[in-house]
């Protein structure tokens, strides 16, 4: 799946060669070459911590990748940033990955994470800028970002941790209070978006994990 998506990556970089001009070649084959070699670096440490399954990595891979054939067509010279970010991503990925294979280390982390990640909603809410209806959009200098995109990812780690724990009536219970305010500051920035998704899917997982006896 991998050596085809490098296939296809390698297509859409050739589709662009007749336009480039001076000014394009640069970041267009930096994006696209840079998003190939971090797909298979990310393969590379995937097998490293001994993830049999790369099909969900394989799908983001591919959708990021026509992120950037859009991009190229549209702001060449955003490639870099689009680069960057995706960089950034996969390295709190791995590293999300790498905690909740820890798991002692995930229970200490999931409290501060966790208040940490309310008050950064708690921020966007008060300081953030309303794009295309939602108040979500913080800028520093000239890096703009959504924090409610940095939650999500800390919604499912606490979410996460907390069901490796523990599935003791209580341990649920907080854990769902935790994620719901979590939710409702996410209503509240008009901001949603695929949070609650993720909760359900934590939520009946485990629930079906449980009940066939599966750890």
């Amino acid at each position: 799946g991998l050596w085809l998506l490098t296939f296809i990556q390698l297509l859409l970089w050739a589709q662009f060669a007749p336009n480039f001009g001076a000014e394009n070649i640069y970041p267009i084959s930096a994006g696209f070459f840079g998003l190939c070699g971090l797909g298979w670096v990310l393969y590379a440490v995937s097998r490293k911590l001994h993830r049999r399954q790369f099909d969900l990595e394989i799908l983001a891979l591919l959708l990021t990748t026509v992120g950037f054939a859009i991009t190229a067509a549209w702001d060449p010279g955003a490639l870099y940033k689009q680069l960057a970010a995706v960089t950034l991503g996969m390295g709190i990925y791995g590293t999300l990955v790498w905690l909740l294979g820890r798991l002692h280390l995930a229970v200490k982390l999931r409290w501060p994470v966790a208040a940490a990640a309310a008050a950064l909603l708690a921020f966007n809410v008060v300081m953030g800028e309303r794009i295309f209806g939602a108040k979500n959009w913080i800028s520093v200098g000239p890096i703009s970002f959504q924090p409610s995109e940095l939650v999500k990812i800390v919604f499912v780690f606490f979410v996460a941790s907390s069901f490796k724990r523990s599935t003791e009536f209580k341990d649920l219970v907080v854990t769902t209070v935790v994620a719901a305010f979590h939710v409702l500051i996410l209503v509240v920035s008009k901001d949603l978006g695929a949070a609650l998704i993720i909760f359900c899917l934590l939520y009946t997982s485990d629930a079906a994990d449980d009940l066939i006896g599966v750890d």
